[in-house]
């Protein structure tokens, strides 16, 4: 009489190749999440140097200044009245524009790190004697001679792995300075 031989898997076998396919898929999505944030970053900072630059030459043209107000998630684009700065609101290129939660922007102004909303909500709470006054917005500021506020401004996002720095010099000129990656 003849023995039949194994034909197939056992059970502990065929947990082993699933749990090795598991690992190696959760490790290609996390590297696949890693450049889809590097790549919003890059389209963000692209989006903003190119928005600048446009602000730059309507400002020229125009003969207006212009500045855009930064918040830790976003940045708008307002005019000068004579009096204050207004939202430029009825523009569909010079909108404001949302970063998405998973980027956070830093601002350096001629050289000095500058807090943004959220974080100056929380000082004025500590400090009753600013109350009557309301909270201006940081920005840069787009002359009609085309002159642009000197600035650094990075981008980050939230586990600080990845960081792309825009600079912006006095003479208009807006470029990315330096890109970080850490994985």
């Amino acid at each position: 009489m003849r023995l039949r031989g194994d034909a197939g898997f056992t059970l502990i076998e065929l947990v082993a190749v699933v749990t090795i396919l598991g690992i190696i898929l959760s490790i290609a999505m996390l590297y696949v999440d890693r450049d889809e944030i590097a790549e919003k970053m890059d389209e963000e900072a692209w989006r903003l140097q190119q928005l600048l630059q446009m602000a730059r030459e309507e400002a020229i043209l125009q003969n207006q200044q212009l500045a855009v107000a930064f918040s830790e998630h976003q940045y708008s684009f307002e005019r000068y009245t004579g009096a204050d700065w207004e939202l430029i609101s009825d523009d569909a290129l010079f909108r404001p524009r949302g970063i998405g939660t998973f980027l956070h922007m830093s601002l350096v102004l001629d050289g000095q790190a500058i807090e943004f909303a959220a974080d100056a909500e929380q000082e004025q709470e500590d400090d009753p004697r600013e109350e009557d006054e309301e909270e201006q917005p940081p920005r840069i500021f787009i002359l009609s001679s085309g002159e642009i506020s000197p600035f650094e401004l990075t981008f980050t996002d939230e586990d600080r792995r990845h960081s792309l720095m825009l600079r912006g010099e006095l003479n208009g000129l807006v470029h990315i300075a330096e890109r970080r990656s850490t994985l």
